[in-house]
């Protein structure tokens, strides 16, 4: 008889409690938290965590770091057109200096264990609960 010689899959529960907090959250909601998602004309400079780069006349290089992961994204911004709708993005496959780095969850793994938005969803559930019984200070008695 064959032996399966096909490494054990991982179980849900152990795949979730690899990723770092903010990725988790990231993942959560479906969306990053990049600065330039948050520009207003009132500010006086750029936020923290974007940068750009003028790499020729009116052609800027805008480089912008998730603040809840570290995910790095990048974009070309064009004379007079900052926020094109047909604007490419192009994500590093690194996080920023100070973050865990990226995590990636194989394909085949998420699809045979059905992973979905809902399980990162609850996985920050069980973490912030974690944190709450654990920081909860006692009631103070009326009597």
């Amino acid at each position: 008889m064959a032996q399966d010689i096909r490494a054990p899959r991982r179980r849900k529960a152990d795949l979730l409690g690899e990723i770092p907090d903010g990725q988790l959250i990231c993942r959560a909601m479906h969306r990053h938290d990049f600065p330039s998602d948050r520009l207003d004309p009132r500010m006086r400079k750029l936020p923290k965590g974007m940068t750009a780069q003028l790499t020729r006349e009116g052609v800027f290089q805008i480089t912008d770091t998730c603040q809840r992961c570290g995910k790095i994204r990048a974009f070309t911004m064009q004379p007079g057109a900052l926020f094109d709708t047909g604007t490419v993005y192009s994500y590093a496959g690194q996080t920023a200096p100070g973050f865990d780095d990226w995590v990636t969850v194989p394909w085949d793994d998420a699809s045979d264990l059905g992973i979905t938005s809902r399980d990162y969803r609850g996985e920050q559930f069980r973490r912030s609960a974690e944190m709450v019984i654990r920081d909860a200070r006692p009631a103070k008695s009326t009597s």
